[in-house]
C-alpha cells in the first residue's frame, strides 16, 4: 500500500453499497433456490464492481491536467488489512449516510458493498504488477508460484 500512495499527492476514500435489498432478496432465494441465489450474488459482486468503476471515472473529471488515479485499493488487498475497515467506515460517517457497519471480523454489512483508497499522481495510472506491492518479499503467493489477484 504504501508504494501504491507514495507518490500521491492526495487520496480519495470511497464507500459504496447495494444496500439491504440485495441482502434479502439473496437471503429468499437461499430458502427457494440456491442456484438462483448463487447467480444473484455473483450478479450483485459484479454490479458493485461496475458502480465502483463507474464512480473512477466520475472521480477522473475532478482530476488536474497531469493527474491520474493509482488502483482501486481496498482493505483485505494486498498488505492493506482489514483492521482499517473500521477507521474508514467512521471517517465517511457510513453507518448514517449509507447504514454501512462493520462486522467484529471485519467485513462489511451489507455484503455487497466496498470501501476503498484511491491515491492522484502525477503522470500515467502504474501498471499493476507484483513488484508494486510493499509485500512482494515476504509474499506468500509468490513463493508458491502464484498471484493474489491484485496485480
Amino acid at each position: 500500500m504504501f508504494n501504491l500512495l507514495n507518490d500521491s499527492d492526495r487520496i480519495y476514500l470511497l464507500a459504496v453499497t447495494l444496500g439491504n435489498d440485495i441482502e434479502r432478496l439473496t437471503r429468499k432465494y437461499e430458502k427457494i433456490s440456491m442456484i438462483d441465489a448463487v447467480i444473484l450474488d455473483a450478479c450483485a459482486t459484479t454490479a458493485i464492481e461496475e458502480y465502483c468503476n463507474n464512480l473512477e471515472k466520475y472521480l477522473e473529471k475532478e482530476l488536474k491536467e497531469g493527474e491520474s488515479f493509482t488502483f482501486r485499493y481496498s482493505p483485505g488487498y494486498g498488505d492493506l488489512s482489514l483492521d482499517i475497515q473500521n477507521d474508514l467506515v467512521n471517517i465517511l460517517n457510513c453507518e448514517r449516510t449509507i447504514g454501512l457497519k462493520v462486522s467484529e471480523h471485519k467485513l462489511l454489512f451489507p455484503r455487497k458493498s466496498v470501501t476503498a483508497i484511491l491515491g492522484v499522481t502525477k503522470g500515467e495510472k502504474t501498471r499493476k504488477s507484483c513488484l508494486n506491492c510493499s509485500n512482494y518479499d515476504n509474499c506468500i503467493y509468490k513463493r508458491e508460484g502464484d498471484i493474489c489477484g491484485c496485480s
